[in-house]
């Protein structure tokens, strides 16, 4: 069964600072663990990674799986990036 997917309003500022390919990326990290939600409702850590012109780029995403109410939130985005 999925989830529904939702950003908190702080998440989804932090989405849209992203690059575009890195928004990308980010929404199919978030809608696969809405698509395949975990058993426990907890706090998880997901982590997308691109190299791209030998450069290094981190997204890590911070979701809140809510059994309940059926949901997944994006409750934070990160970024870093370092050279090859």
């Amino acid at each position: 069964m999925s989830y529904a997917l939702v950003f908190a309003p702080d998440a989804k500022s932090q989405w849209l600072e992203l690059d575009v390919r890195l928004q990308e990326l980010v929404l199919d990290e978030a809608d696969d663990m809405a698509s395949h939600p975990p058993t426990m409702s907890k706090v998880y850590t997901r982590d997308v990674v691109l190299d791209e012109a030998g450069v290094r780029q981190y997204v890590f995403l911070r979701l809140a799986v809510e059994r309940r109410t059926s949901t997944v939130t994006v409750i934070g985005v990160k970024h870093l990036s370092r050279r090859l």
